[in-house]
């Protein structure tokens, strides 16, 4: 049996959103189903983020809404000196948006 045959073979459940069943959507939000190395790249990203944190001290949290969960967490770079005025020169500013559905980890992550 090939590998097409054996997906042609697999039967679907009911759809529940376009032309997924309930198991294909399960695995769209799952992401060990196309990555199964993800436990060692969410612990990675969990290193980096220690390391990043260690660096710049504590977040400030800046509420977008009313709970605790709709809060940006901005980290301050330290200012750069400016050689013309003597005066400090912001720092720049990376902006990350999660996309997706948040099921592990947490923001701080």
């Amino acid at each position: 049996m090939t590998a097409i045959s054996a997906t042609a073979a697999k039967a679907k459940g009911p759809l529940v959103w376009r032309d997924m069943d309930q198991q294909a959507l399960d695995d769209a939000y799952d992401q060990l189903v196309y990555a199964p190395n993800r436990d060692l790249i969410l612990g990675r990203i969990h290193a980096a983020s220690e390391r990043a944190r260690q660096n710049l001290g504590a977040p400030q949290r800046l509420a977008y809404g009313p709970s605790e969960h709709e809060a940006l967490d901005i980290f301050r770079a330290p200012t750069l000196p400016s050689a013309a005025s003597g005066q400090g020169k912001g720092a720049p500013i990376n902006v990350f948006v999660h996309g997706g559905g948040w099921l592990r980890s947490s923001a701080a992550e």
